[in-house]
């Protein structure tokens, strides 16, 4: 620094000037916010795959199967159309409700009960590579509200 260019006593009265950052300081704390933000969405994925109980391989790109019996209100086999909504999935349960719906997609799907012109969905977890056993699906009559 040149004799000329350095400050005077006046200016230091008011305190010690403030030093400006150069660009390699600005560009240093950029990339260390980058690693942080980097760092905490590694540690949020890895939380949501610690929730998902470590499955996640087996709920992406794998299909299962869905069994169950469905039952009217008094707990009576049904002979009812068994669907897997939002796919062309499709069975019929036997004369005991018994049903199995096989290569249903992983992860959260709702099968759909058909019975005497109604329809009731229930929600399951497919999951990959496994067979989910929903139990008894209970079809129960709810009247229309007016």
């Amino acid at each position: 620094m040149k004799l000329e260019s350095s400050p005077s006593l006046e200016e230091y009265t008011k305190g010690l000037p403030s030093q400006s950052q150069g660009p390699f300081k600005s560009r240093t704390l950029a990339i260390v916010f980058a690693i942080i933000g980097i760092a905490v969405l590694v540690a949020g994925l890895t939380a949501l795959l610690v929730v998902l109980r470590g499955n996640i391989s087996l709920l992406i790109g794998h299909t299962g199967v869905v069994t169950g019996t469905v039952v009217d209100e008094a707990y009576r086999p049904l002979q009812a159309d068994i669907y897997v909504q939002l796919t062309n999935l499709h069975t019929r349960s036997d004369a005991n409700g018994y049903f199995e719906i096989r290569s249903v997609p992983a992860g959260p799907q709702f099968i759909v009960v058909a019975y005497g012109g109604r329809a009731r969905a229930f929600p399951v977890t497919v999951i990959g590579g496994g067979s989910v056993d929903v139990g008894r699906l209970r079809f129960t009559y709810v009247a229309p509200t007016r």
